[in-house]
């Protein structure tokens, strides 16, 4: 599962503090709330990629990230790094659900309308 929570390798921070991607996902998966959305994520895995719960749980994924990173979204691996892109494509593979939700999470972190071009409200 590869949630924008947790998935840079450099958490941005105040000063030169600076967490590692497992030691944010440690933090993430620490807190009740969080860890909920996680498993909220993997039990969407045989849901129809129509279902209306994925448009839900995207909302609050995009809601809790923004909450813990900022306006800016996660931070990111290295640019030239191509690992989280083949990750997450072997994710969005694995379930049309997962693709689904991937595609709601990042444009409701940008701002933009669902993949069926309606604007992504609750």
């Amino acid at each position: 599962m590869a949630l924008p929570l947790g998935e840079g390798q450099a958490r941005r921070g105040t000063g030169a503090h600076h967490r590692t991607a497992g030691q944010d996902q440690r933090e993430i998966l620490a807190d009740p709330a969080l860890r909920r959305l996680f498993l909220e994520y993997d039990h969407t895995y045989d849901l129809d990629a129509g279902d209306p719960r994925i448009d839900g749980l995207a909302r609050r994924v995009a809601e809790a990230s923004r909450e813990r990173y900022g306006a800016g979204g996660p931070p990111r691996l290295d640019a030239a790094s191509e690992i989280p892109v083949l990750i997450q494509g072997m994710v969005n593979a694995a379930s049309p659900a997962w693709r689904r939700l991937d595609t709601l999470i990042r444009d409701a972190m940008l701002g933009e309308t669902r993949g069926d071009g309606s604007e992504f409200v609750e």
